[in-house]
């Protein structure tokens, strides 16, 4: 077949629509034009079939199917002989059946093969390549349709590349806050995720782990269902663990894992503070999950903070309800015990907004009789009746700075690296507190 291309290059040069070309001797070209431009080369892309000069084509409406125009046909019984998948720069012709390689983009950019490798294995800032250099190479491997060879690089390299991630309370907003930054910055650090929910058995999601050879995991959320001993097998495997987030009591084994956090007590003290400076003199707090770490330490700041100005007003309906049943469970509870609150802290804006609806079908006024404070900067915080004051998590800070941690890790580096990272929180005033 490679003797025919030098009768199909004037045909190449010249076509600009749908149309049949005659070729000397005894092959006809039935050519479906299918262009696009695919960056500043101007790469044009056809679907071609070369077939016997008996092959009878009819030209008809053409339909999308793959990724390809083609038309309707009718062919005699002799053999077809296809060619597709050309590519025709307008300089020259190649055939896309080639894939890309790492030489190809050398040659686009006038960069050595070394340095194009670097930049294409995430390793550009490792090794001091410049972002103009880092973004001319990415732009033309992405101009060129660069795919990279992954089972090649894990050969290479002795290297899977492929990061765990577990995920628990997919519901919550704050942890699929988290796991969206996480999944953004895997990349950057050279990694391809593996996602496991905890909806999952948490044994499967180990034997996908091992089986897929991750380097690291990283726990997003409170993971409950996280057996004791887990972390420890997978050590023994070399695979380090690293936190984004709340993070459970139990088991034990868990706070000990390096990771990134929200400074709880800082975020507590913020909210007694606004409170108190408002005027308010009967503080409540309504508690958490008591399996949560989070929980358990808002409650302690909590404890600790008031202290200084009123005895402790906890509700805990000591039950594992979640979201806006256990606020609206525990306000209810608390108006009987404790009539003269002026007001609320909940443990998330969940809890707070239950909170609210239980003050609301009570004609409560809010803030005027009791003002109430949420903790995360849930996005309906904003939207509640009336807007919440609340404390703003960094989720995107804490899942890019889990995935350092776990990278460093890898690489070594824990020991340029604290292993638990607490991020400063920050109030945001709404109407709940300021009316």
């Amino acid at each position: 077949m490679k003797s025919f291309f030098p009768h199909l290059l004037p045909v190449f040069r010249e076509c600009v629509n749908s149309r049949v070309y005659k070729i000397p001797g005894y092959y006809e070209l039935y050519f479906i034009y299918n262009q696009y431009e695919s960056g500043l080369n101007g790469y044009l892309r056809f679907s071609l079939q070369f077939r016997p000069v008996t092959f009878i084509f009819n030209v008809k409406p053409m339909v999308r199917h793959d990724g390809l125009y083609h038309c309707y046909e009718s062919y005699s019984e002799k053999t077809v002989i296809h060619i597709s998948l050309i590519s025709v720069n307008k300089t020259h012709m190649k055939q896309k059946a080639e894939k890309i390689r790492l030489k190809d983009i050398a040659r686009e950019t006038h960069y050595s093969l070394s340095t194009v490798a670097k930049v294409l294995s995430g390793s550009a800032e490792e090794t001091r390549i410049s972002p103009e250099t880092t973004s001319k190479i990415m732009s033309a491997a992405q101009r060129l349709g660069y795919v990279p060879n992954l089972m090649a690089r894990k050969l290479r390299s002795k290297r899977s590349g492929l990061a765990g991630i577990y995920l628990s309370y997919a519901t919550d907003p704050i942890c699929a806050g988290i796991l969206t930054a996480i999944l953004m910055e895997l990349p950057k650090r050279g990694f391809s995720p593996i996602l496991t929910v905890e909806e999952t058995d948490i044994r499967e999601c180990r034997d996908i782990w091992l089986r897929n050879r991750i380097e690291g995991l990283i726990l997003c959320g409170p993971p409950d269902k996280v057996y004791p001993g887990l972390c420890v097998e997978l050590h023994k495997h070399t695979i380090p663990c690293v936190t984004a987030g709340n993070i459970s009591r139990f088991p034990t084994d868990l706070p000990e894992l390096p990771g990134v956090r929200i400074n709880n007590r800082m975020g507590i003290e913020l909210s007694v503070n606004h409170l108190i400076g408002l005027g308010r003199k009967r503080i409540a707090f309504i508690t958490g999950p008591n399996l949560h770490n989070d929980a358990v330490e808002r409650q302690t700041a909590y404890v600790d903070i008031i202290k200084k100005y009123h005895p402790t007003i906890i509700i805990d309906i000591s039950s594992e309800n979640q979201y806006w049943q256990r606020g609206y469970l525990s306000t209810q509870l608390l108006l009987e015990k404790h009539g003269n609150i002026d007001a609320i802290i909940a443990y998330d804006d969940m809890v707070a907004m239950g909170a609210i609806k239980a003050l609301t079908e009570r004609n409560i006024s809010i803030p005027g009789d009791i003002a109430v404070i949420g903790f995360d900067n849930q996005p309906l915080a904003k939207y509640s009746i009336p807007s919440l004051t609340t404390i703003d998590q960094p989720v995107d800070e804490i899942g890019i700075r889990a995935v350092h941690i776990l990278d460093d890790i890898l690489k070594k580096k824990h020991h340029s690296t604290p292993h638990h990272i607490y991020l400063d929180p920050t109030l945001i005033p709404r109407t709940s507190t300021l009316g």
